[in-house]
């Protein structure tokens, strides 16, 4: 269920986690940019019920979670809904598109698994724009 009048933030807790830190996430809705920087982090909400818990950058213009710092596969985003996302990130040779409204992975390997990735918005790749990656995707949706 969502709780669309409750907004939650975490992104300090993304500032000052060290490498390898787990941010286990309370169901809600969390409106604000997530960028992991350069570090290798767990961010889990509800497996069994993701859409519980939702990353959302609504009105905001921006990508709602990216990582191009590097990460590899000990870098996981677990069981939360993706949404609300308009890109205004440019696509790299081509800045007049706008790429990964939800995720925007660039030059990172990171674990994307029992996630919904909802309504996002760009010129190219509104769920997810992946560039120079391996990433993994398990059990998740893109509606």
């Amino acid at each position: 269920m969502k709780c669309p009048g409750i907004r939650k933030q975490f992104g300090k807790g993304i500032e000052v986690a060290p490498e390898g830190s787990r941010i286990q996430l309370a169901p809600g809705n969390y409106a604000e940019a997530i960028d992991l920087g350069t570090r290798n982090l767990e961010i889990i909400g509800n497996r069994a019920d993701p859409a519980s818990t939702t990353l959302e950058t609504p009105g905001m213009n921006m990508t709602v979670v990216t990582i191009a710092g590097g990460q590899d596969a000990s870098t996981l985003i677990a069981g939360v809904l993706i949404e609300n996302g308009i890109s205004s990130t440019p696509e790299p040779g081509f800045p007049a598109n706008s790429v990964g409204g939800g995720l925007y992975i660039d030059g990172a390997s990171p674990v994307i698994e029992d996630c919904i990735v909802g309504t996002n918005q760009a010129t190219r790749g509104g769920g997810a724009y992946l560039r120079f990656s391996e990433s993994v995707f398990r059990r998740t949706i893109f509606e």
